[in-house]
């Protein structure tokens, strides 16, 4: 108007265009596409991604292959920085480590020994799903009788325990360790036992994180076998599940 004094029309208006489809939001949106397409989901972590995908309905979809959009950080897209870097290195086929780095990232602690059994647990319900009998885990047993008092009784809780007509046949335990395979401590095998004695089984199948040869100890005086199972986690996912299958034929009773 100060340049152009008496006339009004037209009037020249310059203003910002605020859009959901930026490259930020494209580049989270591939990342959650990627994590949606990883195997073996549970249902609520699907569902989240899911639900965040959905949050994003209009954002651009990047092709397979194409280069990231480039962006920067500013006060705008400060509060969610982390998750950017961490759907970059999504992206990229990259991981993120401890320690001094260009990329900051959001990070998290995992407890190895909960996921290792997770694992074992999840692959030998599948493995032995195709095989008559029910696949428990954490099942629960107790290690004494009733003495008819109120007292407690000594309570335990195997990892996988497959049941044939409601009688345990094979029990297994899985143990994340980093010692080497000649060093177990004597309480795992002590557990096992317990297991055996407890649940009226003759072989325990002890599962451990580790390379080596299976090593079947049997108990002196005794009729219990004490099986230590070796899972390589530095084979590929397909060799661990194809292990886990034959770890679940020779776990079964032959009669």
């Amino acid at each position: 108007m100060t340049r152009r004094p008496g006339m009004l029309l037209p009037l020249e208006v310059s203003y910002d265009e605020f859009t959901i489809d930026i490259p930020e939001n494209r580049i989270l949106r591939a990342a959650l596409r990627r994590m949606l397409q990883l195997p073996r989901l549970s249902s609520t972590v699907r569902g989240r991604l899911a639900h965040l995908d959905s949050k994003l309905d209009g954002v651009t979809l990047l092709r397979a292959g194409a280069p990231l959009p480039v962006w920067n950080e500013s006060r705008a897209n400060v509060h969610y920085v982390p998750a950017l870097r961490l759907a970059e290195l999504i992206l990229r086929n990259m991981s993120a480590e401890a320690g001094l780095g260009p990329q900051r990232v959001a990070s998290f602690v995992v407890n190895m020994a909960a996921v290792f059994e997770d694992f074992v647990t999840t692959a030998l319900k599948e493995a032995l799903a195709a095989v008559p009998g029910r696949t428990e885990a954490q099942y629960e047993c107790f290690l004494d009788e009733p003495d008819g008092t109120r007292l407690p009784r000594v309570r335990m809780f195997a990892d996988v325990v497959h049941l044939i007509d409601r009688k345990p046949v094979a029990v297994f335990d899985a143990k994340y360790k980093a010692s080497s395979w000649s060093g177990y401590p004597n309480a795992d095998q002590y557990q096992m036992l317990a297991y055996c004695t407890a649940l009226d089984v003759p072989r325990a199948w002890l599962v451990y994180a580790d390379a080596g040869p299976v090593r079947v100890r049997k108990v002196r005086n005794s009729e219990v076998e004490i099986v230590e199972f070796p899972l390589d986690l530095s084979r590929r996912p397909g060799e661990l599940l194809v292990r886990i299958s034959q770890l679940a034929r020779q776990s079964l009773p032959t009669e």
